[in-house]
């Protein structure tokens, strides 16, 4: 697979230039690839500096839905629709069998400091150490969705129903509620500061939450169907949306839309800013293409 830094699209122009990525999600500084018709074919792991696969992860279930890169970058962590997640290291050392939720894996997520995941399956909730594969805590809700942990790595937050609840890991109790959505919320995150929570719903806005206060700084609004796709830019200044074919990002002190990209000839599935939040990955389609191109 070639890849140059003109593979990009620009987010004035919109002269759109595939990456030649198949398939993927979105990780930190790289694409998890992989056939989702063709089983037998393993995922493979590229780095997107330089445009090479320098993992291929071998013996993964069947039907790779989901993928995460932990921080340590050491580890990857893959659900699949046969039910398993699968804890890899990079490292050569093989892999754990986690979870068998004898049903599709709908989630995965990682700690920020790499100690801990999650896994979801038609509503199990499942946490574990990431050293031991211990299953330290699990909560079973038909409504929940999406689960993700706060950057201070001891709380988790869950997407159930119309709800956001945040619950604390050490004592094993909610701590808070955040309401406001109309309809199911389907993605949640944190800046990595911590003090903002941005969420997505079916009633097609997403929200901005003081993380501390759970108080609604900003409803972003304009988009015509579910939003189900979002990232936070490191800094936290910046959000990206997606909805449909159509990308946005906004001021997180304003609430205002910067940017409305319409130019996807597919359904946006991830987001993913880089690092500097200068490139803006985009997923989109049957999982067969990504863009990247200016965030600002």
């Amino acid at each position: 697979m070639a890849y140059s830094l003109e593979a990009q699209w620009d987010m004035l122009g919109f002269s759109n230039k595939a990456l030649g990525f198949e398939s993927g999600a979105l990780a930190r500084g790289g694409v998890c690839r992989w056939r989702g018709q063709a089983l037998s074919d393993p995922p493979e792991l590229w780095d997107l500096s330089s445009g090479e696969c320098f993992k291929t992860l071998h013996g993964n279930g069947a039907g790779l839905r989901k993928v995460v890169l932990l921080a340590d970058q050491q580890h990857v962590l893959t659900g699949s629709d046969d039910g398993t997640a699968i804890l890899w290291n990079l490292g050569g050392a093989g892999h754990r069998t986690l979870a068998d939720h004898g049903a599709c894996v709908t989630e995965v997520s990682a700690s920020p400091d790499s100690s801990l995941v999650l896994t979801i399956a038609h509503g199990e909730l499942r946490v574990f150490r990431t050293g031991s594969g211990e299953c330290i805590w699990a909560l079973d809700d038909e409504y929940i969705l999406h689960a993700c942990f706060a950057p201070n790595s001891a709380e988790v937050l869950v997407a159930s129903s119309t709800q956001l609840r945040l619950w604390c890991l050490k004592e094993l109790r909610e701590s808070a509620r955040l309401q406001g959505h109309g309809a199911a919320v389907l993605a949640a995150t944190y800046s990595r500061d911590g003090r903002l929570i941005l969420s997505a719903s079916i009633d097609r806005t997403a929200r901005v939450w003081d993380a501390n206060s759970g108080a609604c700084l900003h409803i972003l609004s304009g988009h015509l169907d579910s939003v189900r796709a979002l990232s936070v830019s490191a800094s936290g200044e910046l959000l990206a949306t997606a909805s449909g074919i159509t990308a946005r990002v906004w001021s997180s002190a304003t609430g205002a839309c910067e940017r409305t990209i319409n130019s996807h000839p597919g359904t946006i599935y991830a987001l993913q800013f880089s690092a500097d939040a200068r490139i803006l990955l985009v997923a989109f389609g049957c999982g067969r293409e990504v863009f990247a191109g200016p965030a600002n």
